[in-house]
């Protein structure tokens, strides 16, 4: 019994040491079942950048492709907005303006098919790179040269992804030179458009201006039988293509309204000037027959008006020479010389800054520039339709010279993004000295200064 129970124990012993060996087989078999992950050869990592290189080739030869096909319609819009100009009545009824928009059409047409025919060479040059994708992408190793063939597969669609780019760039090109086309087209329609926006807009205005001169000419019993028929002729209704006619009997308004308002301008001033406590008697007493001669001269029928500016220079030069005295007696007689050299000094006495053309920024630069330039180009009308080169009194004295008795010529800036009208800025130049001054306060209206000596233009 003893013996048996011994055996037992011995067995059972010997059975639970057989359930941890067998437990520790499991573990051991846990250990077993991790299959080392073996690593890529030299050759199959050389396969795989290969045909991943061919796949992102093919995929941005894609995208160049795509980018042409945009630039390609961007041109198509560029013909149909001048085809578009084309069927206006404004243009049909002018000749010049239906046969400039022509000729940019015909360049635009020929740049728009350029376009296209570049996209077109994009688009198979990515499908070339897509072939040698797909051919890199079946590829396998090759137990004598490895990779090579596949690496070349991706070289060649690298190479057709470059010139899908170049191809994709020579449609930009294309598109640039479509857009410098259009542009020209799209001036010719401006010019036009904005001639005719300008007497739409600027008639009331003439009327009114014209109104005010026809007051103080009454005033000063000054000839104005000009300014009538001028302005009676303005305020009646124009029909179809007329416009033309009236933008050109506004002009001649608008230059005798000036005329008489300047000059009655200069008369009041001078009068004002003399009157002031402290002026000198003995000058004042000289100047007062002047100042009667300018009115007997802007009284005559039919007036004269380089006599006008001539009487009103007298007046003009017995008034700077007192300023000159004035200024040896202060001292400052050379920085007033030097103000006068550079154009610096205005005919009311105040001093204009100095502004570089450089110094303007954004769209003001670009504004002042399109007029500077086309002036340059000997452009007989605005780019935009505004004034140009037309007759500026300087009634304000805000410019060296006569006050009221002319000499600058006036041009309408583009006025800024937004800004209502014909805007603020103005460009005046100096018939006699070409120098620019400008404006973007039309000419004070809006606050200070008048304006600004524009050097460097």
């Amino acid at each position: 019994m003893l013996a048996r129970t011994r055996g037992n124990q011995r067995n059972k012993k010997g059975g639970g040491g057989g359930k941890k060996d067998g437990g520790g087989g499991k573990k051991e078999g846990d250990g077993g079942t991790a299959v080392k992950e073996k690593k890529p050869s030299a050759g199959e990592k050389a396969l795989a950048t290969a045909k991943a290189a061919a796949r992102a080739s093919a995929q941005t030869a894609a995208r160049h492709e795509n980018s042409a096909l945009d630039l390609a319609g961007e041109a198509d819009k560029l013909v149909t907005a001048l085809e578009e100009l084309l069927t206006r009545p404004i243009v049909t009824s002018n000749a010049d303006v239906k046969d400039a928009i022509q000729g940019a059409l015909g360049n635009v047409a020929h740049e728009r098919d350029d376009a296209h025919r570049h996209a077109k060479s994009a688009g198979t040059h990515r499908a070339n790179a897509q072939a040698r994708a797909g051919e890199a992408d079946a590829s396998e190793l090759n137990d004598y040269i490895g990779a090579a063939p596949t690496e070349n597969l991706a070289r060649q669609a690298a190479s057709q992804a470059t010139e899908a780019e170049r191809a994709r760039g020579r449609a930009e090109s294309s598109l640039g030179r479509a857009r410098h086309e259009q542009r020209i087209g799209m001036r010719a329609f401006e010019r036009l458009q904005g001639a005719k926006d300008y007497v739409d807009t600027q008639t009331v205005a003439a009327v009114a201006a014209a109104g005010t001169a026809r007051k103080s000419a009454d005033t000063w019993s000054v000839g104005f039988d000009e300014l009538e028929a001028l302005r009676a002729e303005v305020r009646k209704p124009v029909a179809d293509e007329q416009w033309r006619e009236r933008k050109a009997t506004m002009a001649k308004l608008e230059e005798e309204a000036e005329r008489i308002t300047g000059y009655i301008a200069a008369l009041d001033g001078a009068e004002t000037r003399i009157g002031v406590h402290g002026f000198p008697h003995s000058a004042a007493f000289k100047i007062r027959p002047l100042i009667t001669a300018a009115r007997n001269k802007l009284r005559e029928k039919p007036r004269n008006n380089a006599e006008c500016v001539a009487a009103l220079k007298k007046v003009s030069d017995e008034l700077d020479l007192q300023d000159e005295l004035e200024a040896i007696a202060n001292g400052t007689a050379a920085a007033r010389a030097t103000l006068i050299a550079e154009g610096r000094l205005a005919a009311n006495r105040t001093e204009i800054a100095p502004e570089d053309k450089s110094a303007l920024k954004g769209n003001e630069a670009t504004a002042v520039n399109e007029i500077l330039e086309a002036f340059g180009n000997g452009e007989a009308t605005s780019p935009f339709g505004g004034k140009w080169n037309e007759y500026h009194g300087n009634n304000g004295g805000d410019l060296p010279g006569i006050r009221g008795g002319g000499g600058y010529a006036e041009f309408y800036v583009r006025a800024a993004p937004g800004t209502p009208g014909w805007g603020l800025r103005r460009l005046v130049r100096n018939d006699a000295s070409g120098r620019w001054y400008y404006s973007r306060t039309h000419y004070g209206s809006t606050g200070n200064p008048a304006f600004v000596l524009l050097t460097g233009a």
